[in-house]
């Protein structure tokens, strides 16, 4: 067998933690050593409890390996290590890269510069509003967009681009065949047709909220630069930015209100020599790329569906996924339609639900 085929199997270790299969990897090296390492000398390393280490051993079969590959065929995800051709060279380059990718559709390519948006899953609807007009105007101009699927931030991110028919794609902190949260299941499946999911844990890994930091460099090392659009004083965002900081890359945040929780995060890394970007082209003439214009066909078709959108809704609330399903639309298409909408003051919204807003008497 490869190093390839082992590495597969190690990186399915499901009950074995990332941090822990980090120091393993640091220490064998190889994966192929690891699956032939002896549970001596896998205990004098005291890296594992004795609980992880009888699984390890009971997994070192070959048996093990070939089902690893089964199960990978069947959630139909492919998988590449460092040095190989597919794996993303701007990955390739941070301090700690994952030792194997899963992943479905494509990944990043390096011919194309690559944003990373990212921000608060508890967002307002003015970062809601311009996390999908970044991600929008971006993908227009071809530029990749890099965001974690969550709610929130990401999810506005993905849709913008998905809207423009652009290329996005989605870092997971659960396996590729866990979809969270689960209401971004439409999404999910969108992002495939024109870009691809990726994650560096195990097939049926829940989305333990420890996976997420780590999770934070990769969507940071994919990327040519990190745009924060809405971040508190302490948040995940702001670990993905001080990752990209580590890793070398270029960081951009949008401003906001002073003493706006929300803008804290932004703000003070817009004080502390992050790009400030209130506009997409700041961080398009930043790239040195060249605006595309808007197709004016689109608007008014716009104009048709935003009256079926909202002969959709009634007063009392309707989730999100429902419109999808009631309206046939895709998720960026929707997500633009509603937001539209809500600008007119005559749609308002819940989390995921919406509903009409009656017109005020003069």
């Amino acid at each position: 067998m490869e190093e390839k085929e082992y590495r597969l199997w190690f990186c399915s270790l499901h009950k074995i933690q990332l941090s822990k299969k980090k120091k393993l990897m640091g220490y064998f090296q190889k994966a192929e050593r690891i699956f032939k390492a002896g549970r001596k000398e896998l205990a004098q390393l005291r890296i594992l409890t004795e609980e992880e280490t009888d699984f390890l051993c009971s997994m070192q079969e070959e048996g093990a390996v070939m089902q690893a590959e089964k199960r990978r065929k069947e959630a139909g995800a492919f998988f590449c290590i460092p040095g190989e051709r597919e794996y993303p060279y701007l990955l390739s380059e941070i301090a700690d890269p994952p030792f194997g990718i899963f992943y479905k559709g494509r990944l990043p390519s390096t011919e194309t510069v690559t944003i990373a948006m990212v921000g608060a899953r508890a967002c307002s609807n003015y970062g809601k509003e311009m996390a999908y007009f970044f991600a929008r105007e971006l993908a227009k101009s071809e530029v990749q967009i890099v965001s974690g699927l969550a709610r929130g931030i990401d999810g506005f991110s993905h849709g913008g681009a998905l809207y423009a028919k652009g290329k996005t794609y989605a870092v997971l902190g659960c396996g590729i065949d866990v979809v969270y949260p689960p209401e971004h299941d439409r999404m999910y499946r969108e992002i495939l047709e024109e870009g691809g999911i990726l994650t560096e844990y195990p097939f049926g890994m829940p989305p333990y909220r420890w996976n997420f930091p780590p999770r934070n460099r990769v969507i940071s090392g994919l990327s040519n630069g990190v745009f924060v659009v809405e971040a508190r004083g302490k948040s995940g965002s702001l670990i993905t930015a001080d990752f990209a900081l580590e890793q070398g890359r270029d960081v951009f945040a949008l401003p906001g209100r002073a003493g706006d929780p929300l803008s804290l995060g932004t703000n003070q890394l817009i004080k502390q020599g992050a790009v400030l970007a209130d506009k997409p082209e700041d961080i398009l003439e930043f790239y040195q790329i060249s605006p595309k214009k808007r197709n004016g066909k689109k608007d008014l078709l716009l104009e048709t569906q935003e009256e079926m959108v909202y002969a959709n809704l009634g007063l009392e609330e309707k989730h999100f996924n429902r419109l999808v399903q009631e309206t046939g639309m895709g998720t960026g298409d929707l997500m633009e339609i509603l937001l539209r909408l809500s600008e007119k003051g005559i749609v308002g919204q819940t989390g995921q639900y919406f509903h009409k807003i009656l017109p005020k008497e003069p």
